[in-house]
């Protein structure tokens, strides 16, 4: 019986692809020797199988460059982390540890030439020194205080020894000690004023107390109004391109600071040393707007893709 060339091309895709029996397979093939446009059909469904390569590597560029990008972000997020970790720790292992009064601590020696020492104990690794000028008397009236730090005592011990108090050749009239154990929360209590251990005592009917200074706070209050002015801005202004780009930049700058301030002060901002405090939390402000900055980069990479 002869097989009609639409019955052949019904199964020429199952001999194609070899899926047909021995029989059907010897069929189309006795067919195919005699019919011309069957097996130009069948070379046709060969051919189709020979695809083009596909030579166009724009995307594939494109998404190697994507990956290599966020790469360099999230090494620069993990070394922003490092180095954020690096300064708090370095912060808290110097941080002073206000060391009570006594003998021992410090004392204070007058030479005949007018210079005044100010001799510590071993265990004082650093002190702070301010002076005003006397109430009684000629000469200026001397505030110190002593302290050591972690580092000091468990890895590098570096005494202060003797300093001389007035290195421009002033007259020494008094000279305090005041003792931050002695005052609770950074806040007088108690009366506790500063301890006179040379010269005349400036009010001889009350006390002087050195107060520790607040301005720390008031920066962190600013840094909080601008956090929150910048995120009703950024709720405001979330349709608006330029504006939205300009504040993912400037946003996180008063977020690092406040973070910042948290990590160094926590949350009583009074500081005795205002130099020191402030130079350590623009220290660790630094990597941490830089790790915000990162990271937003990267979620916004994230949600894109």
């Amino acid at each position: 019986m002869k097989i009609s060339c639409s019955v052949i091309r019904d199964i020429l895709p199952l001999y194609a692809e070899d899926m047909a029996s021995e029989d059907t397979r010897r069929l189309v093939e006795e067919h195919i020797a005699s019919c011309g446009d069957c097996r130009k059909q069948l070379d046709e469904m060969g051919a189709s199988h020979d695809l083009p390569p596909d030579i166009d590597t724009a995307p594939l560029k494109k998404m190697r460059a994507t990956l290599r990008k966020n790469r360099r972000h999230t090494v620069i997020i993990a070394v922003m982390f490092t180095l954020a970790a690096v300064v708090t720790a370095a912060v808290f292992l110097t941080t002073p540890r206000y060391i009570p009064y006594s003998e021992s601590t410090v004392s204070i020696e007058a030479k005949s030439d007018g210079t005044v020492l100010a001799i510590f104990g071993d265990e004082v690794s650093g002190f702070y020194a301010d002076h005003s000028t006397a109430l009684i008397g000629p000469g200026c009236a001397y505030h110190i205080t002593a302290w050591d730090s972690l580092w000091n005592r468990h890895v590098c011990r570096k005494p202060v020894g003797s300093v001389v108090l007035n290195t421009d050749g002033e007259t020494v009239a008094a000279v305090y000690y005041y003792d931050i154990t002695r005052r609770a929360g950074h806040i007088i209590s108690d009366g506790a004023s500063d301890i006179l251990i040379y010269g005349k005592d400036q009010v001889p009917d009350g006390g002087v107390a050195t107060l520790p200074r607040g301005v720390l706070a008031i920066y962190a209050f600013f840094a909080l109004i601008l956090v929150i002015l910048g995120v009703l801005a950024a709720y405001l202004f979330r349709r608006h391109g330029t504006a939205r780009k300009v504040l993912s930049l400037a946003l996180p700058l008063p977020l690092a600071y406040l973070l910042a301030s948290l990590c160094i002060k926590g949350f009583n901002f009074a500081s005795y040393s205002v130099l020191r405090d402030f130079g350590a939390i623009l220290l660790l402000t630094v990597p941490l707007y830089l790790l915000f900055l990162s990271a937003a980069y990267l979620i916004g990479e994230y949600r894109r893709i």
